[in-house]
């Protein structure tokens, strides 16, 4: 039996983590920008600072500590 390189399924990563993709066509629908290994996701802080802003607006009060996942994640829920 020899090895056959399989492209999918697939891990892929992004400023909110990382998921599998089952193809081309899954990555291609998904938001964001992916990336084959996660040293390539570097995430802004100009977009930290935009979404921190997006919530002091809305009045949500966020700590100093959280990334870029747990302020959309407060946003999506006010």
């Amino acid at each position: 039996m020899t090895y056959e390189f399989q492209a999918f399924p697939a891990w892929r990563y992004n400023v909110d983590g990382g998921r599998v993709f089952e193809d081309q066509a899954e990555i291609d629908a998904a938001d964001g920008d992916w990336f084959d290994t996660p040293d390539f996701v570097v995430p802004t802080s100009d977009e930290r600072t935009a979404l921190a802003a997006e919530a002091a607006a809305k009045g949500i009060a966020i700590d100093g500590r959280w990334g870029i996942k747990r302020i959309r994640e407060a946003l999506n829920v006010a």
